[in-house]
């Protein structure tokens, strides 16, 4: 059977869908065909980024990358931010505490118009810094709980709200930084959905966004207008019941453990007619789905999840010229000594200032 390399699952010089191939097209994965890990790694490429001495980071929860500056955070470690330009040290941004220019919770952050935006859930506000060099620029109080942003033009980001006291709220909402205008996206009744937004669940992509909604695994695109559901993924007996806005975190948590439901899609890379995305199946395993909206043809490469000794790849953070990337501090590299992107590392010589970059490329057989 041959092998059509895909760059990075997809490839990034990519079109949205078309009107026609892209209405609310229903993807079965009971449909799919089922691939090993091993069978679709192409290659393992390692590099690496070094941090100063003065420096400390901790485990890297979110990297963003906008054209040649990577962003990692460490969102509940050390509540801290690192720039590279370039692949060079640009500045650290560690400002926590409760006066102008600080924060204390880190949640999430991109870029726009040459400025680093980040949320601070707790104090409810966004700040401003500079790109160049991070110096802080100004803040603004947004007056909601919220839990994701991310750029969608010079003057309008999406923001994700996990939280509201009243009983319908909407938990996605577009914000104009020029005018202040509000545009109401999607809203919910119960409060598990938006708790489970997170950075992954937006895909930037030459200027389109994408949002992939948990729980329902409704496929949005987002434009400064508001937003349209463009595919729904039915996953037969793990799809979600009805009554899951009426759970609490602590038995969702329960249920979503025994893997019996599909939750949390990640990594929606259109491009023509195929689309490539990560899901999970419980908390500790993700997949991977292919599927051409054309054919209808699907392939899934079951169990991607580290624990799955020589079976298993990093979660990736991104997508980035073709590949997927993973990051992590090197206190991560023995953990899964026997992997087979892992055994790449012995060769390799790390500090303890040094950030780790593992870049997958994957291949497909043709869908059959």
């Amino acid at each position: 059977m041959p092998l059509v390399a895909l760059i990075g699952v997809l490839t990034i010089a990519c079109h949205p869908l078309s009107e026609k191939e892209s209405t609310r097209y229903l993807v079965k994965t009971e449909n799919a065909a089922h691939y090993k890990c091993s069978e679709i790694l192409d290659s393992v490429h390692i590099s690496k980024l070094t941090l100063p001495d003065s420096v400390g980071l901790g485990a890297i929860s979110t990297a963003k990358k906008y054209d040649n500056y990577l962003l990692l955070a460490s969102n509940y470690g050390s509540q801290s931010l690192v720039c590279f330009k370039d692949n060079s040290f640009l500045f650290h941004l560690d400002k926590l505490g409760s006066g102008p220019g600080e924060y204390l919770s880190l949640y999430d952050f991109c870029v726009n118009r040459n400025e680093l935006l980040v949320l601070d859930r707790d104090q409810q506000k966004l700040l401003f810094y500079s790109l160049n060099g991070g110096t802080f620029i100004r803040e603004i109080k947004t007056g909601q709980f919220n839990c994701a942003i991310e750029s969608l033009s010079p003057d309008v980001v999406i923001l994700g709200t996990d939280y509201s006291d009243k009983p319908v709220f909407h938990y996605l909402y577009l914000q104009n930084m020029r005018n202040g205008k509000v545009i109401p996206l999607l809203q919910t009744s119960g409060g598990l959905l938006p708790e489970a937004i997170y950075s992954q669940n937006f895909t930037k992509l030459n200027n389109h966004v994408y949002f992939t909604e948990p729980f329902t695994e409704r496929i949005y695109t987002l434009t400064t207008e508001g937003c349209k559901e463009i595919l729904r993924i039915d996953f037969g007996q793990r799809k979600i019941p009805e009554s899951w806005n009426t759970w609490s975190s602590e038995y969702a948590e329960a249920q979503l453990a025994t893997g019996k439901y599909a939750f949390g899609c990640k990594m929606y890379n259109p491009s023509g007619s195929k689309l490539a995305l990560i899901y999970h199946t419980n908390i500790d395993t993700y997949n991977l789905l292919l599927a051409d909206l054309k054919t209808k043809r699907q392939l899934i490469v079951k169990n991607l999840s580290e624990e799955l000794t020589g079976q298993s790849i990093p979660m990736p953070h991104l997508v980035d010229k073709g590949r997927y990337l993973s990051v992590f501090t090197t206190d991560m590299i023995n953990l899964e000594p026997n992997d087979y992107w892992s055994e790449k590392l012995k060769d390799q010589f790390f500090t303890e200032q040094d950030i780790v970059c593992v870049y997958f490329v994957i291949k497909f057989p043709d869908l059959p």
